[in-house]
């Protein structure tokens, strides 16, 4: 570091005060103990500034030597607290307690989550806001996983930072380059000075101070924002960057690119000034001072101001860019509001992968909205419950197969949300978000915070919604009989309806249906209907006579015994399948038959078969094989017995072969 720049750093920094004698609530109760990345304890102290200064002059290589000052203010008397930070790998060469040198010891080992140094302040009062100066050196690291992604990367001619692992126990990966307290809860404004080759760009949130010539091979960049930012938000990357900015927007669009790539960027982020306005008619004012990407060697991560964004995605041709959309989306739902903890994680992703279909809405409809909802509930259900396992959006397992961000909580969070949004109606959805983004402005929420908004907002109780839907686990599988009667002008459906989902999953109400009957003219009759408990009839009145049959449904089937169309107006997490005399009728025409069907305590299986012998084989609806046997069979129909009292409640495929002929069929338990 030259010393010149250290003066500078010491200078702008020491412009801060010292203390102040604010006073706060005498009746604050606080912990005494480090939060872990899944919890939240309620400091003694509240960060309000970072000043960092960084010397990358041998970027990409990710050596460092650096100086932190963290501007902090004791909420509680600090004689019986300590001051925590996080540091992982780098070295830490002294820490000066405002100008007083003092100890920093070390909890913990490196493969604790809440690996950490802390402080014994050695003098100060409630109230006080004191300096703590941290000088550092060493090679900077990435998470210890591999493949990495957070921490600090270096590939190519490409030094960068990512702001969260997906495999640590740690989560927040500021650490790896910073000494700060590495919680979502605790957010800061910052100042970053960063001296790089005289060559390089540096790229980092907020705005861009200074760009200056330092020595006769170096330059320095200073960036600095004044709205406070989550750890997990604070970025740099350094590369022969170009500057370009998109117009359109009052809100500055800045992009930093490679010259090879520059092209691309201009045209794969040209939309990202209609993303602004798209979001902005949704949720209020674009809340920085900039909208900012930076194409990076990995990627997408929502650091505040300054996306970095995988460089290997501007190649591409996605003309509507839904990845610079659904980064975009996070400076509301992340960074203006950030999740408390890790456990909501889901605050952050699931609406910023809402805000994808949102997008979608903007440019082409609520049409291409409804079959973007579908297209996630169905991979959610069809594939992602299926690779990661079936757990709830809050406080979900992160151990694989799941993660720290896991898909479930980006797809069925995104679906949940149109839900609540068709629940709600869009002025009472829309407008509980604006509130409950008021509301927490510039600081961090959980889930019952967003919760109490939208019920403070509506005047709707929400409990249910939010038990079954963020709480718990899993979804409704239906299964039903249909009876029709009527008239000469219209007919009348009626469904006896029972869940059949895993017991522990519970029982769901109030879930939207959606059912759409072909015309002959080629029009629809859509009607939705609610499920309110686990074995009910519905009705559906004044079907037009030119119905052509059969009726689709918007719910996802797993073995297509109906096909699927997009919803005209809702698409809910929902498996559907067929029961009683309708599967009966249906499976006796394909040479395969279950009765009773509901099962409960046995089920005898009916099929058409030649002399000799068949396969037997039974499947869960995860594609699990439970059980399989050999049969003699005869000519015409044959008979099978099979024990499903130890068997849990859902829908069961069965597949019988014979040569090159397969039967399939399925029945339901509903215990």
């Amino acid at each position: 570091m030259s010393y010149f720049m250290i003066i500078i750093f010491i200078i702008f920094c020491l412009n801060n005060s010292l203390f102040s004698q604010n006073q706060i609530k005498d009746d604050i109760i606080l912990a005494k103990e480090i939060a872990k990345p899944t919890q939240f304890i309620e400091q003694a102290f509240d960060v309000l500034h970072y000043d960092v200064y960084l010397n990358l002059t041998k970027a990409p290589a990710p050596e460092t030597n650096g100086i932190c000052r963290i501007h902090l203010k004791w909420k509680d008397t600090p004689d019986t607290n300590k001051f925590y930070f996080h540091l992982r790998d780098l070295i830490v060469d002294s820490v000066f307690y405002v100008n007083q040198r003092v100890n920093s010891i070390t909890v913990g080992d490196k493969s604790s989550a809440t690996y950490h140094y802390e402080i014994t302040p050695p003098f100060g009062k409630i109230g006080d806001t004191v300096i703590i100066t941290i000088y550092y050196h060493g090679r900077m690291t990435t998470e210890p996983t591999s493949p990495y992604w957070g921490g600090v990367g270096s590939r190519g001619t490409s030094l960068f930072a990512m702001g969260v692992g997906f495999y640590n126990n740690y989560v927040s990966a500021t650490q790896h380059w910073m000494p700060c307290y590495d919680h979502p809860s605790d957010k800061a404004t910052f100042r970053g000075l960063f001296e790089v080759k005289s060559d390089k760009t540096v790229a980092s949130v907020g705005k861009l101070i200074k760009n200056e010539i330092a020595s006769d091979t170096t330059r320095v960049f200073e960036w600095q924002t004044d709205y406070p930012a989550a750890t997990y938000l604070l970025t740099f990357a350094v590369d022969n960057y170009i500057h370009i900015s998109i117009p359109g927007s009052d809100t500055p669009v800045d992009i930093y690119t490679l010259k090879t790539d520059s092209a691309a960027s201009a045209k794969n982020y040209r939309l990202v000034p209609k993303m602004i306005e798209a979001f902005e008619q949704r949720f209020g004012k674009y809340p920085f001072e900039k909208a900012g990407y930076v194409n990076t060697p990995i990627g997408a991560m929502e650091h505040q101001t300054m996306i970095s964004y995988p460089a290997n995605l501007i190649r591409s041709t996605d003309s509507i860019n839904m990845v610079a959309a659904h980064e975009l989306a996070h400076q509301w739902f992340g960074n203006l509001v950030t999740c408390k903890d890790f456990r909501d994680a889901w605050l952050n992703e699931s609406f910023a992968t809402y805000c994808e279909s949102l997008w979608l809405e903007y440019l082409f409809g609520f049409e291409k909205y409804l079959a973007n909802q579908k297209a996630k509930a169905e991979r959610y259900l069809n594939s992602i419950s299926k690779q990661e396992g079936v757990f709830p959006l809050y406080d979900f397992p992160r151990t694989p197969p799941s993660s720290n961000y896991p898909e479930t909580i980006y797809q069925k969070g995104a679906v949940v949300l149109g839900m609540l949004r068709y629940e709600l109606g869009d002025s009472l959805f829309f407008g509980a978000l604006r509130y409950y983004l008021n509301k927490f402005a510039y600081s961090s929420a959980n889930t019952e915070d967003l919760k109490n908004s939208i019920e403070e907002f509506s005047g709707i109780e929400l409990d249910w919604f939010f038990n079954q839907w963020v709480y718990g686990k899993g979804w409704p599988v239906l299964a039903c009989e249909d009876y029709w009667s009527g008239n000469n002008d219209f007919r009348e459906l009626s469904l006896n309806y029972f869940q059949s989902q895993v017991k522990d999953w519970g029982t769901f109400e109030n879930v939207p249906i959606e059912f759409n009957f072909k015309l002959k003219n080629g029009d629809y009759f859509t009607r939705v209907i609610k499920l309110n408990s686990a074995d009910e009839w519905l009705v559906i009145d004044s079907i037009p006579r030119s119905y052509t049959g059969p009726w689709l449904m918007n719910s996802y089937e797993p073995w297509n015994l109906f096909k699927d169309i997009n919803p005209k107006l809702v698409h809910s997490l929902l498996e559907f399948t067929v029961s009683g005399d309708v599967a009966e009728d249906q499976n006796n025409e394909n040479g395969i038959a279950f009765y009773p069907n509901p099962a409960n305590s046995f089920v005898r299986i009916e099929f058409i078969a030649n002399q000799g012998f068949a396969d037997l084989n039974i499947l869960n609806s995860f594609g699990q094989e439970i059980f399989k046997t050999i049969i003699i069979t005869d000519d015409d129909w044959n008979k099978f017995h099979f024990d499903t009292k130890s068997l849990p409640s859902g829908i069961y495929l069965v597949k019988i072969r014979q040569g090159t002929k397969t039967l399939t069929g399925k029945f339901v338990i509903a215990n």
